[in-house]
């Protein structure tokens, strides 16, 4: 996504964030009304950190949305039309070449023409959102411009109105920087680095003074700086109208604030003089000036308000002001956490990363072949020490999201690992696990890289729900609660395992059905009606063998084997056994065993 359109999603964000925290204040302002105005202003300078701070110290506890919600979901749209584009490709990768089974390939082609269409559609809506979200971005560049360049054009317009302007004179002490005009019809602070306090011709006597006193109070308060900067942010903000209702209860406390800091501690008659200057000065609403962002005029809001509040203005309690200043400290804090960050954009190096890391967890390396010019990966399980004592492995996962932590990553993640045997000539699970929530940490190195460093499954049974809310955040572990009962999660997850049993078999150069141990009649000598004294004094005698009547191979020393379990029914109700292993490849065979059964008790057939 090019950098202005992220530009433009971060600041939709923080414009989101901001806005709960901008009618926070407003209540806070109600809640401490009759507090100093300049705590109010303290309120409102938290929401300008908020605005122009992005990052802030992640914790689970905080009530913030999320930091990357916008441009997470977007994006993620773009992954999601992305994944679905490249599922025709990935299709051909789990179908096999059997005979066998002419109406599962009929599946597999259907499934894919529905991706296809699926992806067509997906693609077509990615592409929509991604130019709808390209306007939008020059949109908001196009309106921020417009409103800094009237905001500079009308600063150089009013520079140029001040060319004329003189000093004040010696007619009052301390007035270096002050400056009349007859171009302008109401006092107001100029300027940012060095302003200047203009005054209209024909303000005199107590009226200057009272001006004089309040301009200073602004210089003092460096409110001239602060407004600047709350109209660049609420240029940057336009589009969001909570920002621009900030910034006129803001310039309207920075007045209050000021009033109250040049009344203070002043006699009765002294805050009436102030009141009347007020009366007498205040700027016409329609002047030129008040559409300006930089002067900071005399009386330019809220004029009654503010008279009222000069008169009756007294000195705080000090418990109002530790309350207010616990409550802008608690904002504060609030403002500078965000909730930890769990992506659900998934780069593909790193959903490749969790896809070798399973393989590791079990003890297995990663092999590729190329089918037809499509590159295929399969898991041959070599050492029979694992937990998989199977032929070959399998992976399935899907991550839920995942934490990037700059050098680390953590991975939050439901795994499946299923381990394929040969068995009556099918390719068959036959061990394993199945959608395990499991967190997943890497190291990530400069080049993006990502090396397995440790992983923490669930535990089972009862335990399987606490042990996920203990390792997954809240919203993570419901998530991967719901999908673990989910069928479709299953489902896929069985595919993408099967998709690495298709590629060994193209590997060892095999055509076999893949399935699953349960979909298939797997017997028992019991079954057969053998006993069960039987069965276990057979099980004893040759345990390389397996408890299943039927064939299943294992790979010894590098060559393959079949070993056999067969039973026959005798006419008289007895039956006989047989056990026989074989070369694969040549059909030598190794060794046979030959059991008459009879009841409760068996014997050993010597076959010359």
């Amino acid at each position: 996504m090019p950098e202005l359109e992220k530009i433009f999603l971060q600041i939709v964000q923080l414009s989101l964030e901001a806005g709960f925290l901008v009618l926070a204040v407003v209540l806070l302002r109600l809640v401490f009304r009759n507090a100093p105005k300049w705590l109010h202003c303290l309120m409102w300078a938290v929401v300008a950190v908020k605005l122009i701070c992005p990052f802030g110290i992640e914790s689970e506890a905080s009530p913030m949305p999320r930091s990357d919600a916008v441009r997470s979901t977007v994006e993620s749209t773009a992954s999601t039309s992305e994944s679905a584009e490249e599922l025709p490709e990935q299709q051909p990768t789990i179908q096999l070449e059997n005979p066998e089974q002419p109406s599962e390939s009929h599946g597999t082609s259907m499934q894919s023409h529905a991706a296809q269409m699926s992806a067509a559609d997906h693609s077509g809506s990615r592409d929509t959102l991604q130019s709808g979200v390209k306007v939008c971005a020059w949109i908001w560049l196009a309106g921020m411009s417009v409103i800094l360049l009237y905001a500079a054009a009308s600063t150089i317009a009013l520079r140029r109105r001040l060319a004329d302007a003189v000093p004040l004179g010696n007619s009052m002490e301390n007035t270096d920087g002050i400056y009349r005009s007859d171009r302008i019809q109401s006092a107001f602070l100029f300027g940012i680095v060095r302003p200047k306090i203009y005054l209209p011709f024909g303000v005199e006597g107590e009226n200057m003074r009272q001006v004089i006193a309040h301009e200073k109070a602004h210089i003092r308060r460096l409110d001239n700086v602060t407004k600047a900067l709350a109209f660049v942010l609420a240029a940057v903000y336009w589009f969001h109208p909570a920002i621009w209702l900030a910034y006129i209860l803001y310039c309207r406390d920075i007045e209050l604030a000021c009033d109250e800091s040049v009344v203070k501690g002043k006699l009765p008659d002294e805050r009436r003089a102030y009141s009347m200057a007020l009366l007498a000065c205040s700027a016409d609403k329609n002047a030129f000036l008040v559409n300006s962002a930089i002067p900071v005029q005399f009386g330019q809001s809220a004029v009654r308000r503010r008279v009222a509040n000069v008169l009756k203005n007294k000195k705080p309690a000090i418990g109002l002001i530790c309350v207010g200043m616990v409550a802008i400290v608690a904002a504060l804090a609030v403002v500078m956490t965000r909730p930890v960050n769990y992506s659900t954009d998934i780069p593909k190096e790193l959903d490749e990363a969790v896809a070798r890391s399973i393989f590791t967890m079990n003890g297995v390396s990663l092999s590729d072949i190329t089918v037809d010019g499509q590159t295929m990966r399969y898991g041959a399980v070599r050492n029979s020490e694992t937990m998989i004592e199977s032929e070959c492995l399998g992976e399935g996962h899907l991550i839920l999201g995942y934490r990037d932590k700059g050098d680390s990553v953590e991975v939050y993640t439901l795994c499946s690992a299923i381990g394929y045997g040969f068995r009556d000539g099918m390719l068959v699970d036959e061990s394993g696990y199945f959608h395990v929530a499991t967190l997943i940490k890497f190291d990530k190195t400069e080049d993006g890289k990502y090396i397995f460093k440790e992983a923490q499954e669930s535990k089972d049974g009862g335990l399987m729900v606490p042990s996920i809310k203990e390792m997954f955040p809240s919203a993570l572990a419901k998530k991967a609660i719901a999908a673990k009962a989910d069928d479709a999660t299953s489902d896929s997850m069985h595919t993408q395992c099967n998709a690495y049993a298709a590629a060994y078999l193209k590997a060892i150069g095999r055509e076999a059905k893949i399935s699953s141990y349960h979909d298939e009649d797997f017997n028992i000598l019991s079954d057969y009606g053998v006993s069960v004294d039987v069965c276990n004094g057979l099980y004893e005698l040759h345990p390389e063998y397996s408890i299943y009547v039927g064939s299943f191979e294992r790979i010894e020393n590098g060559v393959r084997y079949i070993y056999k379990q067969e039973f026959r029914n005798q006419k008289d109700g007895s039956g006989m056994v047989y056990f026989t292993k074989t070369e694969y490849d040549s059909g030598e065979v190794i060794e046979i065993y030959t059991y008459q059964v009879n009841g409760d008790s068996f014997a050993w057939i010597v076959i010359d």
